[in-house]
C-alpha cells in the first residue's frame, strides 16, 4: 500500500531503514558504487566452504524426499514450480522435436533442474548441464549427477560434450564483475535461445552497483550486486538476439527495480 502512495525515493529509504533495523531477517541493498574494486572493499565476504557445505546438505535433504527442493540452501516443502522458465524451455524442446539440451551458467547444485523435473517427463532427451565454481562441480559429480543432470567446468567442455539449445543465466549476471563482457561471451557461442532469469532492472540510462547485504539465516555476508539499465541491457542483448517475451518475478528489492525474465532466439 505504502509503494502505491508514496514517491519511489520515500519508499525506497523507507524500506531501507526497515530492512537495515531488521537486517538478520532480509536481504537488503544500499550504496551506488562508481567500480566492483571499490564496493568490494566494502563487503564483509562469506566463507565460501560454509556456503557449499550448506547448499549441499539442502540438496541432498530434498535428494532424499525431505524436502521438496532448494534454492540457495534454502528448503521448500510445497512442491512449486517455475512456470514462465517452463514454458520457455518447452516451447525449444518443441521446437527440437522434443530434445532439449540446457547449459545452466551458475546454476548451483542442479537447484533449478530438481525443483522443475517432473513436468520435464517423456521428452525425448534431456540434459541439463550445470557450469560452476571448481567445488560445486567436483560435489555435483559425486553426489548429484544423473543420465540428465551433469556438471562441467567450463561453456567450451558443455557446448562440446552436449550441444545445447538453450542457456539459461538466472540470478547470475548481477554477481559477476563484468557482466557485459560475459553476456558478449555467451552471445559469440550463438545458443539458440538465452533465458535470463532474476536479474534486477531499473530505469535510467546507467546501471547500478550496490551491495547486497544476506542475513545469518542464510548466509550472512555482502558483495557487490548490478542493477542493470533495463533500456542499456535490452540495447546490448538484442544486437545478436530478439525478445520472444518478457514476464515479472516475484523478487523483490528495497531499491525501485523489478525483476524480470527474458526469452531470446538468436537473430
Amino acid at each position: 500500500m505504502l509503494k502505491k502512495i508514496l514517491p519511489p525515493f520515500i519508499y525506497e529509504s523507507l524500506t531501507s531503514l526497515y530492512k537495515k533495523l531488521n537486517k538478520n531477517e532480509f536481504i537488503y541493498w544500499e550504496g551506488n558504487y562508481s567500480d566492483w574494486t571499490k564496493a568490494s572493499q566494502q563487503c564483509k565476504g562469506y566463507d565460501a566452504s560454509e556456503v557449499l557445505e550448506k547448499i549441499k546438505q539442502s540438496a541432498l535433504k530434498v535428494k532424499n524426499g525431505e524436502a521438496a527442493f532448494e534454492r540457495d540452501g534454502a528448503l521448500f516443502y510445497d512442491q512449486e514450480y517455475s512456470w514462465e522458465l517452463l514454458a520457455c524451455v518447452l516451447k525449444v524442446a518443441a521446437e527440437y522435436k522434443g530434445n532439449l539440451s540446457v547449459i545452466d551458467f551458475g546454476g548451483s547444485l542442479g537447484s533449478t533442474y530438481i525443483q522443475n523435473k517432473k513436468m520435464l517427463e517423456g521428452l525425448n532427451s534431456l540434459t541439463w548441464c550445470v557450469i560452476e565454481q571448481k567445488n560445486f562441480v567436483e560435489s555435483g559429480k559425486s553426489l548429484f549427477e544423473s543420465e540428465v543432470l551433469k556438471f562441467e567446468y567450463s561453456i567450451e567442455d558443455a557446448i562440446r560434450k552436449y550441444q545445447p539449445n538453450v542457456l539459461i543465466l538466472a540470478s547470475v549476471l548481477q554477481y559477476l564483475p563484468n557482466p557485459y563482457e560475459w553476456l558478449q561471451k555467451f552471445m559469440q557461442q550463438r545458443f539458440p535461445y538465452i533465458i535470463i532469469e532474476r536479474s534486477p532492472y531499473i530505469d535510467g540510462g546507467n546501471d547500478r552497483l550496490t551491495i547486497q547485504h544476506i542475513p545469518e539465516k542464510i548466509n550472512k555476508g555482502s558483495y557487490p550486486s548490478w542493477f542493470f539499465s533495463k533500456q542499456q541491457f535490452m540495447q546490448f542483448i538484442l544486437t545478436d538476439y530478439e525478445l520472444i517475451t518478457t514476464y515479472p518475478l516475484n523478487d523483490n528489492a528495497n531499491i525501485q527495480s523489478e525483476f524480470k525474465g527474458f526469452f531470446l532466439k538468436l537473430k
